[in-house]
Formats: structure tokens, sequence, C-alpha cells
């Protein structure tokens, strides 16, 4: 069972059927999750275009992040057409 923080906890059924968002930035990344694939797609778009990822402190504050790259991790996600990167 995954619990996010005082208020709700998700069974591990339901979690293995979410989508795993990870916003990286320079000091490490964040993560959360989502019950769609469209959801988990939008959101990683969004950031990506933004280019920052905004979080609220737990004492009132807000930081915001410059993001280097987002990962959605989840069920039916695999390519047909695999890509292959090349560092040249």
């Amino acid at each position: 069972m995954y619990c996010g923080g005082d208020d709700y906890c998700i069974s591990k059924e339901k979690e293995d059927n979410m989508y795993k968002i990870k916003v990286y930035v320079k000091h490490g990344y964040f993560d959360y999750s989502v019950p769609t694939m469209e959801s988990a797609l939008e959101h990683a778009q969004v950031i990506m275009e933004r280019q920052t990822y905004r979080i609220s402190r737990p004492d009132g504050g807000v930081e915001f992040h410059h993001v280097i790259k987002v990962e959605v991790e989840g069920k039916g996600l695999e390519s047909e057409y695999p890509d292959v990167f090349k560092r040249t």
C-alpha cells in the first residue's frame, strides 16, 4: 500500500495501474502518480513546455524548479518502434 501524506492511501492493485511521472531537476527528481495514460502524458507535456515545476511547501511557501527532463512510467507505454540513442 502506498500512502501519499496523511490524507490518502492507494492499494497495491490500484498503484500498479497508475502512471508515475518523474520530474528531474538539478538536484534530483520529484514524482507523483496519476490514474490514466492520457493524463500522465498531458502532465509531462505541459511540464516540459513550461520547463518549470512548482511545489508547495508545508510552511505555505512555493518553490519553482527548472526542469531537466520528465519521464512517464506505466503499462502500455512501450513503443512499437523503439528509439536508440547514440552519443556523437
